[in-house]
């Protein structure tokens, strides 16, 4: 139940309260599916109190609900969805505006603060916004004139259904693509200068610095999808700077000689992937240290380096696996704090046993089940101990292969050693000789 509003000035995220104000929610989904808010402007802007928008004409006096655009015999407002409680507005509160009882069409306007809304209790609320209010801020801060419109237009540009409960209204058809026109064909205000005209960001930048600006813009924009869709925990996460990434790994390699050969730089901790479901090394795992100084030095010294014949490759990590973990791990806390305990009623624990009296039959079948799957678990114990067997066997093999290199060394170092002597002694009898021939 979200929708995506794309501004002149950038782009802002809603959420929709389809329960409380279902029939206002689905007519605002339908409209944005429909394409009727496309450069539709903010024709009253008032600083520190509303953004107001969803007329086409730009009067204010425009605008038609969905059942009345899909079916022009159909009423153009429909009733408030005011609900039994009382509803608490606050900064960025999305209402429907009307200009009396159940006169709802599309317009409607953005709360700018948190208190003294109190003239607003007539209005339908039906969502609020979650990403992008600083930029509804910059609309509502435009110079305007005494009707509060502002001198430079800021226009809805597109609008993205991100999440839509409702079924489609008979006759509704969504448009293959959005419109080509800047101007609604109904808008009867005068045209003005855009709020773009002077945002010229390019003005006085070389194309180095231009190029530099554009794939800044495109990584936040792709930060920010990936957000919504839920692959971030947050738009403005970076990876942690005390990791690094390790790949093309010799198979043999353990997070144990890692943790020895990185350990030179600082405390630090290893890990390898491994498959999960052979238990074999896919060759990259990752490196984390106490200090960011000892991994920099370390991604620096230690990339192309030669680890159990492998060279491997070294660079600083872009995970951010532990941050989203930690992130699920903290909002299922603030979850759990934020449940109601005045009432004295507490969640139903899960049974982690059969009840006393489950019938008879029903136990019959768990007891089967569970003998059943006794082979089973059986088997994977065996296959876990003669994995374990065969790890133990590798590292004895590696252990030994080790120290054979090691003696194959010294017994090289040794010939060496005695070659060099034989022929200083050589040298020494040769001059010794030729002396005494002189002699």
């Amino acid at each position: 139940m979200s929708v995506l509003l794309q501004t002149s000035l950038g782009e802002v995220v809603v959420d929709l309260r389809v329960k409380e104000a279902p029939r206002t929610c689905l007519n605002f989904l339908k409209l944005c599916k429909l394409k009727y808010y496309n450069n539709v402007l903010f024709f009253n802007v008032q600083e520190n109190l509303l953004v107001q928008t969803g007329d086409p004409t730009g009067t204010g006096s425009g605008g038609d609900s969905v059942f009345h655009v899909l079916d022009p015999r159909q009423p153009r407002a429909f009733p408030d969805e005011l609900g039994l409680k009382k509803q608490v507005l606050t900064k960025g509160c999305l209402c429907m505006a009307n200009t009396g009882p159940d006169s709802n069409t599309s317009q409607f306007f953005v709360t700018m603060r948190d208190d003294d809304l109190t003239q607003f209790a007539s209005n339908t609320l039906f969502g609020h916004v979650v990403e992008g209010l600083e930029i509804l801020q910059s609309i509502s801060e435009l110079y305007a004139d005494s009707h509060g419109r502002p001198y430079q237009d800021c226009r809805i540009l597109h609008t993205f259904v991100l999440d839509d409960p409702f079924p489609d209204p008979p006759g509704l058809v969504e448009p293959p693509s959005s419109p080509t026109h800047e101007r609604p064909p109904t808008e009867s205000v005068e045209v003005r200068l855009s709020v773009l005209d002077k945002l010229d960001e390019y003005e006085g930048k070389t194309e180095e610095e231009v190029a530099i600006m554009q794939r800044d813009r495109e990584a936040k924009s792709r930060s920010v999808f990936l957000e919504i869709i839920g692959d971030l925990p947050d738009a403005d996460v970076k990876p942690p700077e005390e990791v690094l990434f390790l790949c093309k790994l010799n198979p043999v390699t353990t997070a144990e000689d890692l943790e020895l050969i990185f350990s030179r730089f600082g405390p630090c901790t290893a890990h390898i992937i491994l498959d999960y479901k052979t238990g074999d090394s896919l060759c990259f795992g990752f490196v984390e240290f106490t200090d960011k100084e000892h991994c920099i030095e370390a991604c620096f010294k230690m990339n192309n380096v030669l680890i159990d014949d492998r060279r491997v490759k070294v660079d600083f990590s872009q995970s951010v696996s532990k941050l989203w973990n930690k992130f699920r791990r903290n909002e299922k806390q603030s979850k759990d704090d934020t449940k109601p305990e005045s009432s004295g009623i507490r969640a139903k624990p899960l049974a982690k046993y059969d009840l006393l009296d489950e019938p008879a039959h029903r136990r019959d079948d768990h007891q089967h089940s569970h003998r059943r799957d006794e082979p089973k678990i059986k088997d994977d114990r065996d296959d876990r101990k003669a994995e374990s067997r065969r790890r133990d066997d590798d590292r004895r093999h590696r252990s030994r292969d080790r120290s054979d290199r090691r003696d194959d060394r010294k017994r090289s170092e040794e010939r060496r050693r005695s070659r060099r002597s034989r022929s200083r002694e050589s040298r020494r009898k040769s001059r010794s000789r030729d002396r005494s021939d002189r002699r």
